[in-house]
């Protein structure tokens, strides 16, 4: 997709596009408005906002940080609270030029695409979603700092 002011270029059939033509990064203020275009915040309890934007969250991971990721195998943000985000939205401040990426999928078109005979047998499984793990491991984190 072209407009005269940004362009989209698609991932993926489905799901995922580069937008360039669009500066979020020089103002902290655009990326908000932007967001809100998809809703209001609903607030994360586990990470701590920058100074004066309670809806950003910075994560910095060095080059010399060897250790896992907190959900690096997988995982929706925050999926145990009440509401979870409907969106998340990241910004690359330095990205390698291999690794370092993070992809993303439609739970919605997931969903869509499975055969009946799968929508039956989800419809009788139940799923447990707890931010236990998440909280135990970022205060394990913060203790040994």
């Amino acid at each position: 997709m072209r407009d005269e002011r940004f362009e989209v270029e698609p991932f993926t059939g489905s799901l995922g596009a580069a937008i360039r033509g669009i500066d979020l990064v020089a103002d902290d203020h655009a990326m908000i408005d932007e967001a809100r275009r998809f809703g209001p915040f609903g607030g994360n309890p586990v990470h701590t906002p920058v100074e004066g934007y309670e809806d950003i969250m910075r994560f910095a991971r060095e080059p010399d940080d060897s250790g896992k990721v907190i959900g690096e195998e997988g995982h929706m943000d925050l999926a145990w609270l009440a509401r979870p985000p409907g969106i998340v939205m990241l910004v690359g401040e330095e990205v390698p030029p291999v690794g370092g990426d993070t992809c993303f999928t439609s739970l919605e078109e997931a969903c869509q695409s499975l055969s009946s005979r799968m929508v039956a047998m989800g419809a009788e499984l139940a799923g447990i979603h707890s931010g236990r793990g998440v909280f135990a491991i970022n205060a394990a984190s913060h203790a040994s700092a």
